[in-house]
C-alpha cells in the first residue's frame, strides 16, 4: 500500500523517524484494529486517538456500544470492515484494571489516559515491528500503601 501525497504530508512525523520511516507507515495504515467489548471505554477512546492519528483504521466491535469507528486523524468516520488490512485485537484493559492502576476514584482519568496511551504505543511497535514490546506492570498504582 503506497502513501499518497497526502499521507506522506499527514504521516511527515512519522516518515522522518528512522524506526517508522515509510515501509512502518505503510504498515500502520495497512491495519485494522479491533477493539474487544470488555475494554474499558475511555482507556479505548485514548487509544483510538492515538491510533487513528497513527493511520491505523480502528473499527469497534459489534458489542460495544459508544464506540466509534475512526481513521485519518481528527476525523470520525465509519470505516466498513476492510478485506484488505491485516486485522489486529487491541489488547485494552478491562474496567478493574484501570481501577487498580488509580487506587482512588479521582485519579481514573489519569490512568485511563495512561494505559490508553501505553496500549497504543505497544500497538504501533508491533505493527512496526520497531522497539522492543512491554507488558504494563501489573502491580503499578498511582497510590502508594501508605496513602
Amino acid at each position: 500500500m503506497a502513501l499518497s501525497s497526502r499521507d506522506r504530508v499527514l504521516y511527515a512525523r512519522h516518515l522522518l523517524l528512522a524506526e517508522i520511516g515509510s515501509t512502518g507507515q505503510e504498515q500502520l495504515c495497512a491495519t485494522q484494529v479491533e477493539v474487544p467489548a470488555h475494554a474499558d471505554p475511555e482507556t479505548v477512546a485514548v487509544a483510538l486517538d492515538y491510533l487513528a492519528r497513527a493511520g491505523v483504521t480502528v473499527r469497534s466491535d459489534a458489542g460495544s456500544p459508544g464506540l466509534h469507528e475512526h481513521h485519518i486523524a481528527g476525523t470520525d468516520v465509519l470505516v466498513p470492515p476492510e478485506p484488505s488490512l491485516r486485522l489486529v485485537a487491541l489488547p485494552v484493559a478491562d474496567a478493574s484494571a484501570v481501577d487498580a492502576l488509580a487506587g482512588a476514584p479521582e485519579l481514573r482519568h489519569a490512568a485511563e489516559a495512561l494505559l490508553g496511551a501505553f496500549v497504543a504505543t505497544e500497538m504501533i511497535k508491533r505493527v512496526t515491528g520497531c522497539g522492543t514490546p512491554a507488558t504494563f506492570p501489573a502491580q503499578l498504582s498511582f497510590l502508594s500503601e501508605d496513602a
